[in-house]
């Protein structure tokens, strides 16, 4: 998706250029410090923002989806629909392009076929809210989602070599994310770019002020979810 966020408080919508970028971590310090940094922003009176997708493939840690076919390896970005949506037409596409040995990083979803026994599995780590849809477009296929199970994946495709992450490490890389994230106050960002340029056209969407003291709710809010968790 693009940078743009869109939150709605109660029946009210207000409108962000980046609130996307680290919107996990701004939900993470709790409603007492994030419903009223949200309400600060522009109130939205147009339309919803549209969803726009962005490659990804060149960040250090990709966003990508790995699609396994009998024993060959495909590692595809996650732009546009999921792969499995394109039903036996997959198989054509990827029939001429390069595999991989195998695949060990990150990944945030896969797709396995076994065109032998005429059977696809498939799975994602966000909510998929066409699932009705997917057996339809395999017709003669027996078609499972596994939700975020990849461990299903991995025991039918051993070239698939994703591995159990270490909790405590994940949560504790997520708390300092957070605290970085609420670190202190925060400037009022609009009032900045108008001081600069008083001439300039200034968006709507551009971040309000946050408070010192709403920032240390934050924090704290932030370590009692990161002990409650481990």
């Amino acid at each position: 998706m693009s940078d743009r966020a869109t939150f709605l408080i109660g029946r009210r919508r207000y409108e962000s250029s980046f609130g996307a970028v680290g919107l996990d971590l701004d939900l993470l310090a709790g409603p007492r410090a994030f419903v009223p940094f949200a309400e600060a922003h522009a109130e939205a009176t147009g339309s919803w923002y549209d969803d726009v997708c962005d490659p990804e493939l060149a960040e250090p840690d990709p966003s990508v989806l790995v699609v396994t076919v009998g024993g060959r390896c495909h590692v595809l970005g996650m732009i546009g629909d999921q792969p499995v949506d394109e039903g036996p037409a997959l198989l054509e596409r990827l029939a001429g392009e390069p595999s991989h040995a195998g695949y060990s990083g990150a990944c945030e979803g896969g797709v396995h076929v076994d065109p032998r026994l005429r059977r696809v599995g498939w799975w994602h780590t966000t909510r998929q809210p066409w699932l009705a849809e997917v057996g339809e477009r395999w017709p003669g296929w027996t078609v499972e989602f596994w939700e975020d199970r990849w461990a299903e994946h991995v025991r039918r495709a051993p070239v698939l070599d994703v591995r159990e992450p270490d909790r405590v490490a994940a949560l504790a890389e997520v708390r300092d994310a957070a605290l970085a994230r609420w670190a202190g106050a925060r400037l009022d960002v609009r009032a900045a770019v108008r001081a600069a340029a008083p001439r300039a056209l200034v968006g709507r969407g551009l971040a309000p002020p946050l408070a010192a003291t709403r920032a240390a709710e934050a924090r704290e809010a932030i370590i009692r979810a990161h002990a409650s968790a481990l």
